[in-house]
């Protein structure tokens, strides 16, 4: 997920408020940051049902991101009706709910993706657009709308940050630049959606403790979020912040 500086306060402080549930608790690094998290299968590629909620102004960006992924031969984006009020962008479980809103400029973010997972086996997500910024100033650019989309996209499959010129580089230079995988992202997914790294896959178990997991980089920052909910399930939020 990408935020401005501006807001960043609120935006933390919100962050937490969902997160923290239960007392805090280291969770291992390989929980996040596309180190193993994947969608259940049993052969690839895996079929992700991609749900659109979003405006006539994104449904271009959503599908161009999808057909920049579908390169990929062990996952595949399936766009179909959405299932969600963009607003509330509300979780459907085997789908990733893809929802644009204006949903302030307090927040101070451009995309969010949330992760629901059980052990090592994702199984939902959202990804959320903000068109309080992408309205104004020089986000409203076709570039960084398909940077962010794909960027999103990337998380939702498992994929975490990297320093290339890949869509997944979480900079502020890549926004402008950067706006669609490459074939490293590629090999990362054949790497999480492999039967070695099944088979590697953690088992949740009651005796694991709830716990949030702060991953910061060099400005502009991620802070990657995971924390349990009371069902058990495990939650991840991207949180990046960009420069002005």
């Amino acid at each position: 997920m990408r935020l401005r500086t501006e807001g960043r306060r609120a935006a933390f402080v919100g962050a937490l408020a969902i997160l923290l549930a239960g007392p805090a608790a280291v969770v291992q690094a390989d929980d996040v940051n596309g180190n193993g998290k994947f969608w259940p299968f049993h052969k690839t590629p895996v079929t992700v049902t991609f749900g659109d909620n979003v405006s006539n102004q994104w449904d271009g960006f959503l599908k161009y991101a999808a057909k920049k992924w579908n390169r990929s031969t062990v996952v595949r984006a399936k766009i179909a009706k959405g299932k969600t009020n963009p607003a509330q962008c509300v979780k459907r479980d085997d789908t990733v709910q893809v929802c644009n809103s204006a949903y302030g400029t307090g927040e101070g973010w451009l995309g969010l993706t949330t992760l629901y997972f059980h052990g090592d086996k994702i199984y939902a997500a959202t990804i959320k657009i903000n068109d309080s910024f992408f309205r104004q100033g020089s986000y409203n650019d076709p570039v960084a709308k398909r940077h962010t989309m794909c960027h999103e996209m990337g998380h939702a499959f498992g994929l975490g940050h990297v320093n290339t010129r890949s869509c997944m580089n979480d900079s502020a230079q890549a926004v402008f630049n950067n706006a669609k995988p490459i074939n490293k992202d590629f090999k990362a997914l054949k790497r999480i959606y492999s039967k070695k790294n099944q088979k590697k896959s953690k088992v949740t178990t009651a005796a694991e403790t709830p716990g949030v997991l702060e991953i910061p980089h060099a400005a502009p920052s991620e802070l990657t979020r995971t924390t349990w909910l009371p069902d058990g399930t495990k939650q991840v939020v991207y949180l990046t912040w960009g420069s002005d």
